[in-house]
């Protein structure tokens, strides 16, 4: 079925709008109306509102910030349609064509922030597949939040890598004294939160259990295959079968074989068609991927395999305040693989290597970097690692946010996606995150549509 995806903008939901849909020259009025932005936060961030409803089989998101109103829906090309607000007219409306999809399932792997609801909820309203995001938490006081955000469809949610507050008791305490002081004491500070791992490498997976809306969450296991599973992992297993009916291992990058993946799979054995391996892409040839998922799929034709694909860059090579395009090696790789494995999911890390800015040669070159899929061929990707002679990262951010803006650059484009809108008329002023988020919102989406 042929997509297409309409973006309208308007002005900020200050005060009721009433939104009204047109299908196939009938109007009729949007069953809920765009909500007002948070307007006493203090950061535009913090000002969004996001609300995502269907009706007519038609996909409406509503994203609500200080500043303006955007409208997003995503319905059959076979319709008529058209979304206006009673006596406004649109600041903005872009239409595009959804084409059929390279892939049935897409898995964007990220790191859990308060900015990645947003993100998630970008992509899959310009997606033409289905998106399960892999969400990443690694720390207990995340986990609040994440739950906040009510993720409210299927995603893989991995905590093998979560560490807990130290210090609770010491903010605990500073908290209570500062309660209870009277006016003539002065407060003390609140000590910053320390970090520690968990006492034990799989007491993560109790974290699992108080979690609510258990139908949506899938949750991950990480192994290196190094050894047979053990009696541990067997009972780690058991204790989240009893709340969760999808689980996934997700094999790491360095392990040496997928020999001993069996004994992983002993204690799935009723559930191996809601079972999910993640097979993270390592440096081998890809002939001996190719040789792994084999090996898998022999295991058991139910099994839901993941390819975890990375983009591997040579730092090195980079050329500072230059326009470079490389291989998008992540999506080429598996696009190679897919013949062979034509039920395999791509997942990556949206096209976006470890760190925004980087210290090369072992002295800090503070740096501001953007790594975007080119949007007319997304085997590619664009890369520009900018340094300022003030050696400082907001300057860095500065100039290169001025490079791209005159530069013309066929993978950033107006009215494509947020991020290119957001780096082409600096709306914001970034940061290494805001840079870093931008990056994934432009990747995911653009594979999001491919």
């Amino acid at each position: 079925m042929a997509l297409k995806s309409l973006k309208k903008v308007f002005s900020p939901a200050l005060g009721p709008k009433k939104l009204l849909l047109t299908i196939n020259g009938a109007t009729i009025e949007a069953e809920t109306s765009p909500p007002p932005p948070k307007l006493s936060a203090s950061t535009v961030l913090n000002s969004l509102v996001i609300f995502e409803y269907t009706q007519n089989d038609i996909k409406i998101s509503y994203y609500s910030y200080a500043d303006r109103l955007e409208v997003m829906l995503n319905y059959n090309a076979d319709i008529d349609l058209d979304i206006t607000i009673e006596n406004e007219d649109a600041l903005m409306e872009r239409i595009d064509e959804i084409s059929t999809s390279l892939i049935d399932i897409y898995v964007p792997t990220v790191g859990y922030t308060q900015k990645t609801r947003k993100s998630i909820s970008l992509m899959k309203a310009h997606a033409n597949k289905t998106i399960m995001p892999m969400l990443v938490i690694g720390t207990d006081t995340k986990i609040e939040g994440y739950q906040e955000d009510g993720f409210d469809s299927p995603h893989f949610l991995d905590l093998s890598l979560l560490q807990e507050t130290s210090n609770i008791d010491k903010r605990i305490e500073a908290q209570q004294f500062n309660d209870a002081k009277d006016k003539d004491t002065t407060k003390v500070k609140m000590p910053k939160r320390e970090y520690k791992k968990l006492d034990s490498e799989n007491a993560f997976v109790d974290y699992y259990m108080p979690l609510t809306n258990t139908s949506n969450i899938i949750p991950v296991i990480r192994t290196r295959l190094t050894n047979t599973a053990s009696i541990d992992y067997a009972m780690d297993i058991a204790k989240l079968r009893t709340k969760y009916t999808r689980i996934c291992l997700r094999i790491e990058a360095e392990r040496d074989s997928i020999k001993h993946l069996t004994s992983y799979l002993l204690p799935l054995a009723d559930i191996l068609d809601n079972t999910y391996i993640v097979l993270e892409e390592n440096s081998k040839e890809l002939r001996d991927t190719h040789q792994e998922l084999q090996d898998i799929e022999k295991i058991s034709s139910d099994l839901k395999i993941v390819f975890l694909a990375k983009n591997i860059l040579s730092t090195d090579k980079l050329v500072d305040n230059t326009d470079t395009f490389c291989d998008n090696n992540a999506l080429v790789n598996f696009k190679n693989l897919q013949p062979y494995h034509p039920e395999l999911i791509y997942a990556d890390y949206c096209g976006f290597e470890k760190d925004t800015a980087v210290d090369p040669n072992g002295f800090p070159a503070r740096t501001a970097r953007i790594f975007y899929n080119c949007i007319e061929n997304i085997d590619q990707y664009y890369l520009r690692r900018q340094r300022a002679g003030t050696n400082t990262w907001m300057d860095a951010m500065d100039l290169l946010q001025g490079c791209i803006a005159v530069a013309g650059l066929s993978a950033i484009q107006a009215g494509h996606c947020e991020a290119c809108d957001d780096i082409l008329t600096k709306t914001s002023r970034f940061t290494l995150g805001d840079m870093k988020e931008n990056c994934i919102i432009h990747n995911g989406i653009s594979i999001a549509m491919a």
